[in-house]
């Protein structure tokens, strides 16, 4: 609707950076309204960092993180994230594709996440597209157990530059799961 009003205007102006500052308005107001009815600022910055296309679907991803956070696996999830995010910045000679070649997979643990991996997101794709975020949360919570064991007993950052990048694309596919609905990696403890 915004970019619509904008087309309609027909001085001169420079409409994607007033839509960026009307957009960013907006999510400003919407922060208050949240934090107003109960939400934590983590919990909307969480859903924030994937920038929703629409405010209903802005507050379907926050209701599902408020469900989320309270939930065992949900604070070894967010650490899991925050250390895959720090990993996959430290990666910086290239772009870490979220794809496995699982040809490659050395170790039980990395198996057995991608497996998971997976299942997740066989799991979760008709939930994303019902926009029910708050099961497909609940879902990627058993993803707990696999993550924790990956990082238990896999040594990301090896010196075979393969294996690095293999298991780099790994963590990117488990983030990307994640990214679908919100940022966890911003919820605080």
């Amino acid at each position: 609707m915004l970019a619509l009003a904008l087309q309609a205007l027909k001085h001169d102006f420079d409409r994607e950076k007033t839509l960026d500052l009307v957009e960013t308005f907006i999510l400003e107001r919407l922060r208050g309204y949240c934090l107003e009815q109960g939400a934590r600022p983590d919990e909307f910055e969480a859903v924030l960092a994937v920038r929703p296309s629409s405010l209903l679907d802005f507050m379907k991803r926050l209701e599902a993180v408020k469900v989320f956070r309270p939930l065992p696996e949900a604070e070894s999830l967010a650490a899991a994230n925050k250390r895959i995010r720090n990993l996959l910045k430290k990666n910086e000679t290239e772009e870490v594709a979220a794809s496995v070649d699982s040809s490659s997979l050395l170790e039980a643990p990395e198996q057995a996440l991608l497996a998971a991996a997976r299942d997740a997101r066989g799991s979760i794709d008709a939930l994303l597209k019902g926009a029910n975020y708050t099961e497909a949360l609940r879902s990627l919570a058993a993803l707990k157990g696999p993550v924790d064991a990956f990082f238990d007993g896999v040594m990301v950052m090896t010196e075979d530059p393969l294996v690095r990048q293999n298991r780099l694309g790994l963590l990117a596919m488990i983030e990307g799961l994640f990214l679908d609905i919100a940022d966890i990696s911003k919820l605080q403890d």
